[in-house]
């Protein structure tokens, strides 16, 4: 665990401050195909068998880790089939975007992001959505993840 507390600034490694120190807050993170964030300690992990797991980091602020009861919750079997992708995008909100292999751009929503529910649950997923074509000469893409999905009360 990392916290850069200059991001909104550029303040580096010359600023007192601007890193937190690293913190060790798991382990056992090796093997999977992918591993990625959806935001607010949200977190993904593909297996080589396509399993999609969900992890929450309830410390990822703190740096809360491995000695902190109730730090993590999960892990939680949310999907199957979602190994071989070219590239997988979360794009926040529970959205993930994919790209296989042939270029198709897929959109999936996991409408139980917040509390890890899936296979069980009735409605934790939309998708997929065939959304785009033409995406496999990408290298690398990302989504802009929102700053924040809540409603302004004035």
């Amino acid at each position: 665990w990392y916290k850069h507390n200059g991001y909104l600034t550029g303040a580096g490694l010359n600023t007192p401050g601007a890193w937190e120190n690293p913190k060790e807050v798991g382990r056992g993170w090796d093997g999977f195909e992918q591993v990625f964030s959806s935001g607010g300690g949200i977190i993904y992990a593909i297996t080589k068998e396509g399993q999609l797991r969900w992890y929450k980091h309830n410390g990822y602020l703190t740096g809360a880790g491995l000695a902190t009861p109730g730090a993590w919750d999960g892990p939680k079997e949310v999907g199957r089939g979602w190994n071989g992708f070219r590239q997988v995008v979360p794009a926040g909100g529970g959205v993930i975007l994919v790209i296989q292999n042939d270029g198709k751009l897929r959109w999936y929503k996991h409408n139980g992001y917040l509390t890890g529910a899936g296979l069980e649950t009735r409605g934790a997923w939309e998708g997929p959505i065939e959304v785009g074509t033409g995406w496999q000469g990408f290298q690398k893409v990302f989504a802009l993840l929102p700053a924040s999905t809540a409603p302004v009360v004035r």
